[in-house]
């Protein structure tokens, strides 16, 4: 958790230590908005463990576009692979849309992943690679 929020306070000082003009002041902040949306999926992440600890855990199902819902965790998780020189590819090998299932745990889940792939990556490719088995 610190890494995120490492990034928002600096970036934050940042851009109050200085005077930029409304371009550069938006280019500062996407790592920010970045930053924090991570951070917040981190935090979710720690009271979902602790719904679960307590019987409490819920899903939430809904049908939402598989390729947007990655393509959102790709893009936070793209400054750290920046930072590794790691590059981040997304492969969907069938045409369907939509899936049905939880969106937000889906997300979660990826971001453990690619995050995890990240630390352990130099110099690298990490591939996200979805198939269906509708087809088999």
């Amino acid at each position: 958790m610190k890494a995120p929020l490492r990034a928002i306070s600096q970036t934050v000082e940042m851009v109050l230590s200085q005077k930029y003009n409304p371009l550069e002041v938006r280019a500062l902040l996407l790592p920010v908005v970045t930053s924090a949306k991570m951070l917040t999926w981190q935090v979710n992440s720690l009271l979902d463990r602790t719904m679960i600890k307590n019987h409490k855990f819920t899903s939430n199902l809904s049908l939402f576009d598989l390729r947007e819902a990655l393509n959102e965790v790709i893009d936070i998780v793209r400054i750290q692979a920046d930072l590794y020189k790691n590059k981040i590819k997304l492969k969907i090998n069938f045409d369907l849309a939509f899936v049905g299932t939880d969106c937000e745990r889906l997300q979660q889940v990826l971001l453990n992943l690619l995050t995890n792939a990240n630390k352990f990556t130099r110099d690298g490719e990490i591939t996200v690679t979805c198939t269906s088995t509708l087809d088999s």
